[in-house]
């Protein structure tokens, strides 16, 4: 049996920035500024991230990001990945 996983579309996402860190499967963990409205501090964290999201970011440990996650019950997720000046 296949576990359905919730849908994450109708959930907030919020914007944050920071420094790629590693890459490991669909784990991407970042150092990062941290998002008040969405409770986040600013730290290192792990984010879940699928193949579509990282397509055209760059994905090079100290590339500078800024992104869109969405917390889900199973943790944090990337929703929009980009390059930052």
């Amino acid at each position: 049996m296949v576990e359905a996983i919730p849908s994450t579309e109708s959930l907030p996402a919020y914007d944050a920035q920071g420094v790629i860190s590693s890459l490991d499967g669909q784990i991407l963990t970042l150092d990062h500024d941290g998002a008040s409205a969405a409770g986040l501090k600013p730290g290192r964290d792990p984010f879940k991230v699928y193949a579509d999201v990282i397509a055209e970011a760059p994905i090079t440990p100290g590339a500078r990001v800024k992104f869109q996650f969405k917390k889900t019950s199973t943790g944090l997720e990337i929703s929009k990945l980009e390059p930052r000046e």
